[in-house]
């Protein structure tokens, strides 16, 4: 589905998470994972980690970044990025620069449909148009661009969106003459200032001068890209993993900082230990609960740490019940506290079975394995 609208404002909205801090640890069962495959970038490189609660990478404003003002002026915003299928209902900026351009993801939107968002301001303020396009995204890399051909025509000018090697929606329905707003903003990429942050990763990042894609489809590349006379900025977030100055390969000096905890980041294969706990006694993965006064009582607890063996800390946890082991849905959000440790008593009033497992998401960098849950049953 694709469209065209013209508006005068929109409310920005901030996920936060509710912190909570916790103490209880009791009998542990040692897991050991690995990141998902994907968290590595194009040959095995690092990629920028975004943790969707406030991380976002930021450059003052500068030439390279004014794209499409002049008359003739095009330019397309184009990106790599992964995002985990537990990112939730939220909104996820990949470009943003106040005033002037914006692309965005609205994840989980209707059910588990995503709307892709190319934004352009049509003056001062804050008036704008937009396209979109619905989409249920698989978990895993993608390849997203958002084109603008400034007089496409004697009198039209064109906007379109393209995704993983088709175009998948396009207008001509609003004239800019010269161009689009110069604007003074910073660019923002992974979220503007803080707000409506993107749950994920990101790299190949890339600013160009012209229409870098046109027609109805294109192909994907398979390694990073290449800087060329139309290239303005060029990002592939290939930096040593922990960095947080991001350098521009295009050789025009446009470097960029990450702020709060955005950084790079590269996944090996040193397996990641969690340490799941309940304070019943574990038969396999059964656990009976006998309902005094008609509620049993049970605490879940977890601990996340390093190779090293050192704990995570500040880290978002969730902890996520289901009623046939398949489907599942956050019961809590918790963060690791100074142990990396995090716990919830939770009550069962009726008899039943429910599944359990903790869950991290893609913003701490790891994931749940089926050797995690447990079932519950209560009498």
């Amino acid at each position: 589905m694709s469209a065209i609208h013209t508006v005068a404002a929109r409310r920005s909205r901030k996920i936060l998470g509710d912190a909570l801090t916790a103490m209880a640890l009791a009998i542990a069962l040692v897991l050991a994972l690995a990141c998902p495959a994907w968290a590595q970038g194009l040959q095995g490189s690092s990629v920028l980690a975004l943790d969707g609660v406030d991380d976002y990478v930021a450059g003052t404003d500068r030439s390279a970044y004014d794209v499409g003002t002049g008359a003739s002026a095009d330019f397309t915003l184009e990106t790599m990025f992964s995002v985990s299928d537990s990112a939730g209902s939220r909104t996820g900026t990949l470009f943003h620069k106040n005033g002037a351009y914006s692309v965005y993801i609205l994840l989980n939107v209707n059910g588990d449909e995503d709307r892709i968002i190319f934004r352009l301001w049509t003056g001062p303020g804050s008036s704008y148009t937009y396209i979109y396009h619905n989409v249920t995204l698989a978990t895993g890399w993608h390849h997203l661009a958002a084109v603008f051909d400034n007089e496409s025509t004697a009198d039209t000018d064109l906007m379109a969106i393209y995704l993983d090697g088709s175009r998948v929606s396009q207008s001509s329905a609003v004239e800019w003459t010269p161009g689009i707003p110069n604007s003074s903003s910073a660019l923002n990429i992974g979220g503007y200032m803080g707000i409506n942050p993107f749950p994920g990763w990101l790299e190949e990042t890339r600013i160009s001068r012209c229409v870098r894609y046109s027609g109805g489809s294109y192909t994907v590349r398979s390694a990073p890209f290449a800087t060329d006379a139309n290239t303005l900025a060029l990002w592939h977030f290939d930096e040593a993993s922990g960095s947080r100055t991001f350098l521009d390969s295009s050789g025009a000096g446009n470097g960029l900082a990450g702020v709060n905890g955005a950084a790079t980041y590269n996944d090996t294969p040193t397996p990641t230990r969690v340490t799941p706990a309940i304070t019943k006694t574990p038969t396999g993965s059964l656990y009976t609960l006998t309902r005094s006064r008609g509620v049993a009582y049970c605490t879940f607890g977890a601990t996340l740490r390093a190779p090293t063996g050192a704990a995570i800390t500040s880290k978002r946890v969730l902890l996520q019940r289901s009623a046939n082991g398949t489907t599942w849905s956050t019961y809590a959000t918790l963060y690791t506290n100074t142990y990396g440790r995090v716990s919830r008593r939770v009550a069962f009033s009726a008899a039943g079975t429910t599944h359990w497992r903790w869950y991290s998401p893609l913003d701490t960098r790891y994931s749940a394995v089926a050797s995690a849950r447990t079932r519950i049953v209560t009498r």
